[in-house]
């Protein structure tokens, strides 16, 4: 007797839709209004925005800070995973990492309970974006 052995195929992972500058640019504006709602939110709620510089944190600075690092490690990763496709996913999960690692910082920084918990969410809200820029099947354009 023969028994027949049926290998059935192995599940596969979509592979992530390739990270595009309109993909890209949609989620850093995304992250950046959320964040700066997250600001005029913390502004109402009585947050000093003092974190120990010799300036307070502005509207500028969270500009800045949301859309400048996603800009340069959206081109990073775009580049990489022109040659190693699954180096977005790999980057999707280390940018999340990145800013939630970095939350207890502003808890270390900030003078005041408001500001901590307004920026830790801002870190919070520009990994999620991150992420979810560089997911799979997230709808970028096939070259």
């Amino acid at each position: 007797m023969t028994a027949a052995t049926d290998t059935a195929p192995a599940p596969t992972v979509p592979a992530p839709a390739p990270i595009g500058a309109p993909r890209l640019a949609i989620a850093t504006a995304v992250a950046v209004a959320l964040n700066l709602a997250v600001f005029l939110v913390g502004d109402l709620a009585g947050a000093t925005w003092a974190i120990g510089e010799p300036y307070p944190v502005g509207v500028v600075m969270v500009v800045a800070a949301t859309a400048v690092p996603m800009a340069l490690a959206g081109v990073v990763v775009w580049f990489a995973a022109r040659r190693r496709p699954a180096l977005q996913r790999v980057a999707a999960w280390v940018g999340l990492a990145v800013a939630l690692v970095t939350v207890p910082r502003a808890f270390m920084a900030a003078v005041d309970g408001t500001t901590a918990v307004s920026l830790a969410l801002m870190h919070v809200v520009a990994g999620a974006a991150w992420v979810l820029a560089l997911r799979p099947g997230a709808g970028g354009t096939r070259a």
